[in-house]
């Protein structure tokens, strides 16, 4: 191959040396740093639009209770398990068993208050030792889930390694083309009950004041 050396010279005293001289045309696809900035923001994009999903509860509980939630993150997680477990253990389409884990987050997210959080509130308890509760619920969940899982990563059955598309300078999948559809449906919905529903607008007036909230029965 032109620009490639056609001879090696052996050193050290072994007796078998092997060789592998490159012949042909050259094949490969070599990018420079520049090349790969379009695929960088394109994959930084996929993620952060996810990952808004899980900003935007992070910020509402935050915003309506003063309370940062250290184990937010367990608690998306468990999502993710429940959709493992209806698509991998149960063998269901992976579409039913994110509804199935849907189900299931919002039924274990209503028994974490009434069971912890409600209880904690009614009696008075800070926001400092709420938040050392949190931190402890996180390292519970965490253990959990690490105990049933073997701290390994686990995959769906389905979308693992989907076929990709060439759009000019980025790949991509329809895989991100459903999440970021999703992602953005979900946002755009919360945006507007926020806007224009009753539980919208008293969630918004209990986090701007929550003190007048609280004198209109809020």
């Amino acid at each position: 191959r032109a620009g490639s050396s056609d001879t090696r010279k052996p050193t050290g005293s072994l007796s078998n040396i092997v060789v592998s001289f490159p012949i042909g045309a050259d094949q490969r696809q070599v990018e420079t740093k520049l090349d790969q900035v379009p695929q960088s923001i394109y994959n930084g994009l996929l993620f952060g639009i996810v990952l808004s999903l899980g900003a935007l509860g992070l910020s509402m509980v935050f915003g309506t209770t003063g309370l940062t939630n250290f184990a937010h993150g367990e608690l998306v997680t468990f999502g993710a398990i429940m959709t493992y477990l209806g698509n991998r253990v149960w063998g269901l389409p992976i579409v039913l068993s994110v509804l199935f884990a849907v189900v299931m987050s919002a039924g274990v997210g209503w028994l974490n208050d009434r069971g912890l959080w409600r209880p904690l509130r009614h009696r008075g308890t800070g926001l400092i030792a709420m938040m050392i509760v949190s931190i402890g619920l996180q390292f519970l969940l965490r253990n959990i889930y690490q105990y049933f899982t073997g701290g390994r990563s686990l995959t769906y059955r389905e979308y693992v390694t989907p076929q990709p598309h060439t759009l000019g300078p980025i790949d991509y999948t329809y895989r991100d083309i459903i999440l970021v559809v999703i992602s953005l449906l979900v946002l755009v919905v919360v945006m507007l009950a926020l806007q224009y529903t009753r539980l919208g607008r008293a969630t918004r007036a209990v986090a701007d004041t929550p003190a007048m909230a609280a004198s209109t029965g809020l």
